[in-house]
């Protein structure tokens, strides 16, 4: 099986077991008391840089939920996203006002102090918060970062080498 298979293969399979778990156990919450955001700001931008460099991370795949999440709205809330480049999401009509990111294909997330390699957290963003200023994640793997821009959630996560995708 050639490595492009291998890593497509373990792609599905994270995304249909990420799926399946709602993510509770290791979600972290940022809420604001921020305004609706306006109408026509109903689109949002999820970036994942590399907490190293602080350039963009080509093979990302975040996994985006807009509104509720729970095991009965899972296919509802989903929101589909390409592998490559930023994720461009529309909105539009969340109830609640929320969105979740689960980022896979990633060595460690730049959030946590810790460097177990565990990963793929839940992180939940209150979209009126993230459509009127942007949300900049915490780099706690570097200096790199950047300024909020409203309507964008940047997210800083080490990448998997190729080594340790091939290894899956």
């Amino acid at each position: 099986m050639s490595p492009l298979a291998t890593v497509t293969r373990g792609l599905v399979l994270l995304t249909l077991l990420s799926a399946g778990d709602s993510g509770t156990s290791s979600a972290r919450t940022f809420r604001s008391s921020a305004n609706n955001g306006s109408a026509k700001h109903q689109r949002i931008t999820i970036r994942v840089r590399n907490g190293k460099t602080g350039f963009p991370i080509w093979l990302a795949s975040p996994i985006v939920y807009v509104g509720k999440v729970d095991v009965q709205h899972m296919d509802e809330a989903r929101r589909k996203t390409v592998l490559w480049n930023d994720a461009h999401i529309n909105v539009q009509g969340a109830d609640p006002r929320r969105v979740t990111v689960v980022v896979e294909l990633v060595d460690r997330d730049c959030r946590d102090a810790a460097s177990d390699g565990s990963l793929s957290a839940t992180s939940e963003f209150d979209l009126d918060l993230v459509l009127s200023k942007g949300v900049v994640a915490p780099n706690l793997c570097s200096s790199k970062t950047q300024k909020p821009e409203p309507g964008v959630i940047t997210l800083y996560v080490l990448p998997e080498t190729i080594k340790e995708l091939w290894n899956r």
